[in-house]
């Protein structure tokens, strides 16, 4: 597992937060895909927190940002992505839990009140 590659891959895919490019955003999901695909067939604590909570941080970020320009699908795809990192974060996933549980339930009933 090369984190550092996944890591320029993703900053030189997806740049700023606030890209609003679809096309980036598309191959940044595919690549923090793949990064989640490797962390699952590996020992567990078998990478250091810190990288994959960077991972977490582009995913939920990118989520929020859709979140803020009222693209609940969008939002709820990248959140729940992030919310998958969760589980490869043992020590530092009590921190993150309880906040991002909350509003990714917001989420869900943003996007339930437009269906």
């Amino acid at each position: 597992f090369r984190s550092k590659c996944y890591h320029s891959l993703v900053m030189l895919i997806m740049g700023a937060e606030s890209s609003s490019d679809m096309a980036s955003k598309e191959q940044g999901w595919n690549v923090l895909t793949e990064v989640l695909e490797v962390l699952d067939s590996r020992p567990k604590n078998s990478f250091p927190e810190m990288e994959v909570l960077w991972f977490l941080t582009k995913a939920w970020n990118c989520g929020i940002h859709f979140y803020s320009s009222l693209r609940f699908k969008e939002a709820e795809q990248w959140c729940s992505m992030g919310m998958r990192f969760l589980k490869h974060l043992p020590q530092m996933k009590p921190s993150y839990e309880e906040q991002m549980t909350g509003v990714y339930s917001e989420i869900l009933s943003r996007l339930q009140s437009i269906k």
